[in-house]
């Protein structure tokens, strides 16, 4: 009994060491890794150009709904007509 305690406790002291061993060996490994190197470069005349790419699609704030009184009279008369500044309210013709 007293010999398999042993064993046990031997086993476990040896695998802690060996744990011990191995992280620091890793760590001295990872601290020796290359530095970094940086260059420089001299200053040039360019254009500057910047792309955008948008997804979705563009929606209206406002929807007017528009309605031929004829299929003689072609839309682009009736949108023609209409003439608006920003914030003012769309008010229906009287005839």
């Amino acid at each position: 009994m007293k010999n398999g305690k042993l064993v046990a406790l031997l086993t476990g002291v040896l695998l802690v060491l060996a744990g011990t061993v191995y992280t620091i060996k890793h760590l001295r490994d990872q601290e020796q890794q290359a530095e970094a190197t940086y260059g420089t470069e001299m200053p040039r005349v360019a254009d500057i150009i910047l792309k955008t790419i948008a997804s979705g699609s563009v929606q209206p704030r406002q929807e007017i709904l528009i309605k031929r009184t004829s299929k003689s009279q072609p839309i682009r008369d009736l949108l023609g007509r209409i003439q608006m500044k920003i914030g003012s309210r769309l008010i229906p013709w009287e005839k």
